[in-house]
């Protein structure tokens, strides 16, 4: 672990209520996709005088050198989240890590599952974007869902994979059913079975909020997954 000064040298409006944020770090940064940095700002503490500290996973390959690139959802209640949402391009933040265990192991069998829900798709956009950038996809099948079509995030280059890699399943899904909509509805754990029939031998990467990750850990089991080739993060 090490402690960098970032800069935020891009900020993208990814959804009525998520931002990315393209940070370049004082210093060489190296991790693998799945990881995640603590960030923190100069004088922005709690009541108590003690700096606030928020983990956040990273979303850009290891393979984009000069910065990294974090997705942060604006929490009406989330303290830190509204303090980064009225940051500008050129604000300086504390960046300490990588952390976490959660992370790529290659080589990649193909078959192998992505799936993610909401701001979860950080760490798997890692992992798919690094796989992306080195070579032509196998047949991975990547699952993503969220609450409504405003809430896709990433929206222009997850559609752009769609196009150009022809042996990768990308599958979308949102709560509720709305007009215009043409993708699943319905929660993933509920959508998953309509395309994998049998997990047996199958590895699987996903990342999303605690009661998505349950709901899917039980459908994993149900449709034979091992859970060896299981590997998951809550945030």
């Amino acid at each position: 672990m090490h402690k960098y000064i970032g800069t935020i040298i891009e900020i993208k409006l990814q959804s009525p209520r998520v931002k990315s944020f393209k940070i370049k770090l004082d210093s060489d940064f190296s991790y693998t996709p799945g990881q995640f940095v603590e960030v923190s700002i100069d004088g922005f503490n709690d009541s108590n005088g003690n700096i606030i500290k928020r983990a956040y996973s990273i979303a850009s390959s290891p393979l984009d050198i000069g910065y990294i690139q974090l997705c942060i959802a604006r929490a009406e209640n989330g303290h830190f989240s509204v303090k980064m949402h009225s940051l500008e391009e050129g604000t300086q933040l504390n960046v300490e890590g990588p952390f976490g265990l959660f992370h790529l192991a290659e080589p990649v069998p193909p078959g192998t599952v992505f799936i993610c829900g909401g701001t979860g798709i950080s760490p798997i956009m890692s992992m798919l974007r690094t796989l992306f950038d080195e070579h032509d996809p196998d047949e991975f099948w990547f699952f993503f869902g969220f609450r409504n079509p405003e809430e896709f995030i990433f929206k222009d280059e997850i559609l752009g994979w769609k196009e150009k890699f022809k042996n990768l399943h990308i599958v979308l899904s949102i709560n509720a059913p709305v007009e215009g909509w043409t993708g699943d509805v319905g929660y993933i754990s509920d959508v998953l079975p309509k395309y994998i029939k049998d997990g047996k031998g199958m590895h699987i990467y996903f990342c999303g909020p605690p009661p998505m990750v349950d709901a899917t850990i039980k459908r994993l089991e149900e449709l034979g997954f091992e859970d060896s080739n299981i590997y998951r993060e809550k945030w």
